[in-house]
């Protein structure tokens, strides 16, 4: 298990829309990648496709307990404007709606498409587990920097 902390030579990623994302994922499926942690590429693009869904149809029995529900709080602003560390692991309540099972890059791709796509169906969106109540911008600075974080793991060979 590679500690995600320490990887050196992510890329270093800013996107400031959706659209960014995608083109993004896109543009890895179709080239040969070196992956610098520990999921397939499928993986990442269905993991990030997961919050998108959660935002706008619910998180379900997702709680957390109120100390990790300040914490989140306190970071908020930072962490929509600034990024997400590496290496942070999800609260144990998160683990399992967040967590990727195994599978293809077209099928990641696929649901990160399907995601991204929901999101610009409706302006409902849910409390965050971890934030609580985000506005539609906030909720797409999270998804921003949340693709920032996990993309930058992804290089295409010969970057």
């Amino acid at each position: 298990m590679i500690n995600t902390k320490q990887v050196a030579d992510r890329r270093t990623l800013r996107f400031e829309n959706m659209h960014e994302i995608l083109a993004d994922a896109e543009s890895l499926a179709s080239q040969p990648c070196h992956l610098l942690g520990n999921w397939s590429l499928g993986q990442i693009f269905h993991h990030l496709s997961l919050p998108m869904v959660c935002c706008v149809q619910g998180f379900g029995d997702a709680k957390l307990a109120l100390p990790m529900r300040v914490v989140g709080r306190l970071i908020k602003k930072q962490s929509l404007a600034k990024g997400f560390p590496a290496g942070v692991r999800f609260p144990k309540p998160l683990v399992p709606a967040f967590t990727p099972k195994p599978c293809s890059t077209e099928e990641g791709l696929a649901a990160l498409r399907e995601a991204i796509a929901l999101l610009s169906t409706t302006d409902v969106r849910h409390p965050s587990p971890l934030f609580g109540a985000m506005t539609v911008a906030d909720w797409e600075q999270m998804h921003l920097r949340h693709a920032e974080l996990h993309l930058s793991f992804a290089v295409p060979e010969g970057e």
